[in-house]
């Protein structure tokens, strides 16, 4: 009788064993009331948007001039959209330590099922033996810790066993913390997804803005002939803000050229000078051209009614390549232009990049044909996403078609 009782006794302590273990899943999942509640909190404390509708209203109020309006508007555009790539890039590092922890997780979970079949043999291997004593002492509780802490079960158990406990003790706590571990990380980026999401909100409220910003504008064109003056003059001195950048970087390579040639000194060698060929295509993501060189019906006010480049259509944030090698000798917010590059290839040759989102290089660094220089967007005055290619020969725009 005493012996079907231990036998009984042995398969409930066996069928325990089997609960605990398969209570642990490589796979863990979110606690959906916790993010549920974060982000109800959230939507409570949401402000982006409304700051953002703030601070439109304060730029209305400063300014009064369009170009003004729009630079101010595009500096609002570019820091949001820059946070949106830092919580992008935080969102991508979060979710490759997610990665590493499930597999952790998913490994200590199969070390931890061997284990625990290695101590269901041992459990029966004594038990078929007769080996009372030993069960009595693994049956006498159900934490594996109070059976190591308490001597009188440590001496009746043998010294593999008590490493074999030992490790299954390591590896469940291992497991808990990778548990406690991708919750939190959860939890993370679930936040950052919030956070994106609010400033995508703002970037919105600024781009919108924007459009009927332009939109207003085409009103004052049609109505004021001084205003397309002003246009103008402000398109003179952009030319000849980027005449005075060919110059100075005409000269300084003349300079290294001269220094190079007489065996002296020189802190930076020049890029070899253009010599004819073809150039690369600068948008790699599109071919699509919108609107070529040459007279147009401007397609947004304040926009060249001589298209002095050429517009290709693409997303917002594709990569721009220098379409031939050379240095860059500009970097920067340059009025209806937006965010521009200007390269230097020589030999008089000048390749212009406007509209840009944002910069993959700095004034004075050499760049080679099919490199990243910037990324596209719509700064300036535009509507929408484009790249707005040039190319300028001793001073002069030419058709960029010729020369690809």
């Amino acid at each position: 009788m005493k012996r079907f009782q231990r036998k009984k006794a042995a398969a409930v302590f066996l069928a325990a064993l089997f609960t605990v273990s398969l209570a642990y899943h490589p796979y863990i999942n979110t606690n959906a009331q916790s993010i549920d509640e974060i982000k109800q909190e959230q939507e409570e404390t949401r402000s982006k948007k409304k700051e953002a509708e703030e601070t439109l209203a304060e730029l209305n109020k400063q300014k009064s001039d369009i170009l003004d309006v729009i630079q101010a508007l595009d500096n609002q555009i570019i820091g949001y959209q820059n946070k949106i790539n830092e919580l992008i890039a935080q969102q991508n590092a979060i979710q490759a330590e997610i990665s590493v922890t499930e597999l952790n997780l998913y490994e200590a979970n199969v070390t931890e099922q061997k284990h625990y079949s290695d101590m269901k043999l041992r459990i029966q291997y004594a038990y078929e033996n007769g080996d009372i004593a030993y069960v009595d002492a693994l049956m006498a509780t159900s934490d594996f810790e109070d059976i190591i802490n308490q001597s009188e079960y440590v001496e009746q158990i043998s010294a593999y066993d008590r490493e074999q406990l030992d490790e299954l003790i390591e590896i469940q706590n291992t497991i808990s913390q990778y548990e406690a571990s991708l919750q939190e990380a959860y939890e993370e980026v679930a936040q950052v997804k919030a956070d994106a999401e609010e400033e995508k909100e703002a970037l919105e409220v600024m781009q919108e803005a924007k459009k009927d910003k332009l939109a207003e504008f085409q009103v004052a064109i049609n109505d004021t002939e001084g205003e397309i003056s002003r246009l103008e003059q402000e398109e003179k001195k952009q030319d000849a803000q980027i005449a005075e950048l060919e110059r100075q970087a005409a000269e300084a390579r003349k300079k290294q050229q001269a220094a190079a040639a007489s065996g002296g000194s020189v802190s930076t060698t020049p890029p070899p000078a253009y010599s004819g060929g073809a150039f690369t295509w600068p948008m790699p993501a599109s071919g699509r051209v919108t609107s070529g060189f040459g007279p147009r019906h401007s397609p947004t006010a304040g926009a060249s009614s001589y298209h002095k480049g050429i517009d290709i259509a693409c997303p917002d944030g594709s990569s721009v390549v220098a379409a031939a090698g050379g240095t860059v000798i500009y970097t920067g917010y340059m009025s209806s232009a937006g965010n521009a590059v200007i390269i230097d290839h020589g030999n008089g040759f000048t390749t212009l990049y406007y509209h840009l989102s944002s910069f993959a290089v700095s004034s004075g660094s050499n760049v080679s044909a099919g490199q990243t220089i910037a990324y596209s967007g719509h700064t300036g005055v535009v509507t929408g996403p484009h790249l707005h290619f040039c190319i300028r020969v001793n001073g002069t725009y030419v058709n960029p078609m010729s020369y690809f």
